[in-house]
């Protein structure tokens, strides 16, 4: 999992939040209310909602352990609209270490298991990126 630093320009971008015909839909089911519909706006929105799923809580009948009825649920987003966001944002390169992953593996747990550290990273990245260029602006403040 080598993903090159971000351009200042790539990570402004992707830090910043899209409009609403840009946003990505996200699923939370659950049994008793149903599904509901998660819009999602910024990269940093995917990363939380893609950290809300514990793919390692959840057993074979999709109910998390020690977990009341009332209080399961399960959050969905397709890995491949994940990797066409990624790609329509701008960030080929990433959009191509999404691709490999869902190639490589079958299961959806697999994938988000492959597909979210990817995001987590290059999140972290943009957000050095903007910090470095903070710092030399200050630094020419003085």
């Amino acid at each position: 999992m080598s993903l090159s630093k971000p351009s200042q320009e790539l990570a402004e971008k992707l830090l910043q939040k899209v409009n609403f015909e840009d946003r990505l839909i996200g699923t939370k089911m659950t049994p008793t209310a149903g599904n509901k519909r998660e819009p999602i706006f910024s990269f940093k929105e995917l990363v939380d909602f893609l950290e809300g799923i514990n793919v390692d809580e959840l057993e074979f009948s999709g109910k998390a352990k020690n977990q009341k009825s009332f209080n399961q649920y399960l959050l969905y987003i397709d890995p491949s609209k994940i990797k066409n966001w990624v790609k329509n944002r701008g960030d080929e390169e990433l959009s191509r270490e999404i691709s490999a992953e869902i190639k490589k593996n079958e299961s959806y747990g697999a994938k988000l298991e492959s597909i979210v550290p990817l995001l987590r990273k290059r999140l972290e990245q943009c957000k050095g990126v903007i910090e470095e260029k903070e710092k030399k602006l200050e630094g020419r403040d003085e």
